[in-house]
């Protein structure tokens, strides 16, 4: 077992427990328990072998004041707890050597008062003592990722909160590929909390956002997942901006692309009046695109058409016109000619 002692620092705020207790109410009982152990990253000790962990007092002490704490330690994965100092600990905090290198140690307190001890604590994340002799603590999140909705356009901010020894490298992941500062997004990290900042979301920036954090003593991951919400947008194609020209007979094909978030409820419309599937008409609307297909065109097809989105954020519309023409008749059939234009 490790020799270890208790260690007061000035820089650090310590809970030293009560002494002379001379008597004990009768409601009395064991204290709650005491808090996370955590290692503190930058003790000065001029030994890398040694080492403080530090944690709360329990939040309630029984109605009898906290004598003091019990502090055991034991290898991952063994069932075995040892205690880490012979005497019982004063102070929320003990300095600790000798422990084996190449082993990976878990911590647990327990707190005493008049009437008896508590339960253990949480455990502390596991601490690896490497052949240097120097302490590693593998990356945990303090603060994690949650699902996120947000307003496309809008400046979207990831954070989350790292411990671990050595400081961990962070990194960003969108869709399993990896994130880096450009135009569209920043990442900013500033010793135990990364950000990642999108500045204006769109919609092809829906999916798993993924945050990673490692150093040589393990690896830590948080996952969330971003989605967008946008009002309608209906887009026609470049060539609709001049109008459409079908003959009679045709068959009338329109398509136009749909976005938003919630997905819109999309139409069609027919010089303001909206267009149903059935006899000539064939309407389909697919996560992207809406489309019309009109059979055996007519004089009666021509006009405006307007495809007309809307969702809970708003509404979008866009029209074009079409034209029907008469079929050429075929050569040898023609009845006369008529010209237009100015005469001599």
């Amino acid at each position: 077992m490790g020799s270890s002692s208790s260690h007061h620092k000035k820089h650090h705020q310590q809970t030293r427990v009560k002494k002379n207790v001379h008597w004990t109410p009768e409601n009395a009982e064991p204290p709650a328990s005491p808090g996370k152990p955590q290692l503190l990253p930058d003790s000065p000790h001029s030994d890398r072998d040694v080492f403080t962990i530090r944690w709360e007092p329990p939040e309630y002490d029984g109605g009898t004041p906290v004598l003091g704490y019990l502090v055991e330690h034991r290898r991952t994965g063994s069932p075995y707890w040892v205690r880490a100092s012979p005497h019982m600990v004063e102070d929320t905090e003990l300095m600790l050597s000798g422990l084996e290198p190449g082993w990976r140690y878990q911590f647990r307190i327990t707190a005493e008062n008049a009437v008896g001890f508590s339960e253990p604590g949480p455990l502390s994340e596991p601490l690896t003592v490497t052949y240097q002799r120097s302490p590693a603590a593998a990356p945990s999140f303090i603060r994690a990722l949650h699902d996120t909705t947000a307003l496309e356009d809008e400046k979207v901010e990831f954070t989350v909160q790292v411990e671990g020894i050595p400081t961990p490298k962070v990194s960003w992941y969108k869709d399993g590929f990896e994130m880096f500062s450009n135009r569209r997004q920043r990442i900013v990290t500033d010793n135990d909390i990364s950000t990642l900042i999108i500045h204006q979301a769109a919609l092809m920036d829906e999916g798993e956002i993924k945050c990673t954090a490692t150093n040589r003593a393990g690896h830590a991951i948080t996952k969330a997942r971003l989605r967008l919400e946008a009002p309608p947008t209906i887009r026609l194609p470049k060539q609709y901006e001049d109008g459409l020209l079908f003959e009679m007979g045709e068959i009338i094909k329109l398509k136009v692309s749909v976005a938003g978030m919630p997905p819109p409820t999309a139409r069609w419309l027919h010089n303001g009046e909206p267009l149903t599937s059935g006899g000539r008409y064939e309407i389909t609307h697919s996560d992207k695109y809406l489309s019309l297909r009109i059979n055996d065109a007519r004089r009666g097809d021509r006009g405006e058409y307007q495809a007309h989105g809307v969702n809970s954020l708003g509404e979008d519309m866009a029209s074009f016109l079409v034209t029907v023409t008469d079929r050429p008749l075929p050569p040898g059939k023609a009845k006369g000619v008529m010209t237009l234009g100015v005469q001599e």
